[in-house]
């Protein structure tokens, strides 16, 4: 707030300046935020966030929609597996800041307003949902998977429906969902469950085609665990041999990286023993030795979740970390951040009867504590899509093209426009 000048009544003098209030907003550091955005070659600006008088936060979109100025409720980080934690702390921030606000704490406002900034979208949710419509090409490659994994699994073992695997429990139609593609020894172009990438290399031909080189159906549980999966190898620094094409530096780098990493997955999968079977409900698939790497350990709530979140120069979650509290965890973070840790200071330490012990253990323990054991298939197949264990999930009909293309907003101004300049065309023709 710009300061103005007060009249004295009695001494007629003009030269005082009345101080901005601390408790002014204005006056803590609240100005409107923006940054620049290059659209058809010129320079935008967009806004970033905005504080109303009531202590709202309102935002803008970098599309070119008509959402310049609106909630900041609009631009939340999606409800997915990997953006569900920064959803659930923008919305933290946001209850955080308006809670400051009205305690007219601003340092703790200002600080909250920055996380709010940092999480948001650069695309309102209309935008971004508008972004997720497939094309023609694309839904057509999505159907073709769709029915290839539902053919298979139909056919299952040769006498149930299911995973092509006799042993395996994954039984029923309810099974395709989980079905993947292995091609074990054959060449591979591309993998088929890529349908936007087969879209524009051939389509539904080229998927076909694909079809022929694989060598069986099988769930995504027994996928990882087939000789010619690269999930989950873990290597023992008492048994590893030396590659035919290793030069003896390069060995022994890799031994030593294996007897830091190995110790720890050893212990992580003695926890997954311990608990005995998925937790889905419904599952209940057996964990037993030797397929503890078909396991997952998933967070119950994904902001729990230790993490490198340390920004980039460009205010990115990427890059190296700059020494946060959850460095140890890195960018991947949870159990598997910390297993996979080949850094000597995150070792687990064993006492004289090799029995796990230390700071490391702890900290799995935490995690583990924080999370429910799923099984692969349940953990990528069921519970992001919400279905039971034996539900079959029936994908939803994707509306008419038409109707996608009604939808966008851009298309219904060209069309309104295109209407309107014929009524005035076909006015003018009359007229003559």
């Amino acid at each position: 707030m710009a300061p103005f000048l007060l009249h004295d009544s009695d001494s007629e003098s003009w030269d005082l300046e009345c101080e901005p209030c601390a408790e002014d907003p204005d006056a803590s550091g609240f100005p409107d935020h923006w940054h620049s955005k290059m659209q058809n070659s010129k320079m935008m600006q967009v806004l970033t966030s905005r504080v109303d008088a009531n202590g709202g936060l309102w935002g803008g979109c970098d599309n070119a929609c008509r959402f310049k100025d609106v909630d900041m409720n609009l631009f939340a980080p999606s409800e997915s597996t990997k953006t569900n934690g920064a959803r659930q702390n923008f919305f933290a921030a946001l209850d955080a800041f308006a809670v400051a606000w009205k305690a007219e704490d601003w340092t703790e406002a200002v600080k909250q307003r920055a996380i709010v900034e940092r999480l948001r979208t650069q695309k309102c949710h209309v935008c971004c949902e508008r972004v997720k419509k497939l094309s023609p090409a694309e839904q057509a490659c999505k159907d073709e998977w769709d029915r290839m994994r539902q053919e298979a699994c139909r056919i299952g073992d040769g006498t149930t429906p299911g995973c092509c695997n006799q042993e395996c429990t994954e039984r029923g139609m309810a099974a395709w969902i989980a079905i993947s593609a292995d091609h074990g020894t054959n060449p591979k172009r591309h993998h088929l469950s890529d349908y936007s990438w087969w879209a524009y290399h051939g389509g539904v031909p080229a998927m076909r085609e694909e079809e022929t080189q694989i060598h069986q159906w099988i769930c995504l549980c027994c996928h990882m665990l087939e000789p010619t999966s690269n999930s989950g190898k873990i290597n023992n620094p008492r048994t590893m041999e030396r590659k035919p094409d290793e030069t003896e530096q390069a060995f022994r780098n890799r031994k030593a990286t294996a007897a830091i990493k190995f110790p720890k997955y050893d212990y992580v999968n003695t926890l997954k023993r311990a608990i005995g079977a998925c937790q889905y409900p419904g599952c209940g698939r057996m964990v037993v030795r030797g397929n503890e790497v078909s396991f997952h350990f998933d967070h119950r709530v994904e902001s729990t979740k230790r993490k490198c979140r340390c920004l980039n120069a460009k205010g990115l979650t990427q890059g190296p970390c700059h020494g946060c509290a959850d460095r140890e965890f890195g960018r991947v973070g949870g159990v598997s951040g910390l297993a996979s840790n080949s850094v000597e200071a995150t070792a687990l330490e064993k006492d004289a009867e090799g029995n796990p012990m230390g700071r490391i253990k702890e900290l799995l323990d935490v995690e583990v504590s924080n999370c429910d054991l799923l099984c692969h298939n349940c953990h990528l197949c069921r519970k992001p899509r919400g279905i039971a264990r034996h539900e079959e999930f029936v994908r939803p009909a994707p509306p008419p093209r038409r109707q996608l293309l009604m939808d966008d907003r851009s298309v219904k101004n060209r069309a309104y426009m295109a209407a309107k300049h014929a009524k005035r065309k076909r006015a003018a023709e009359e007229e003559a």
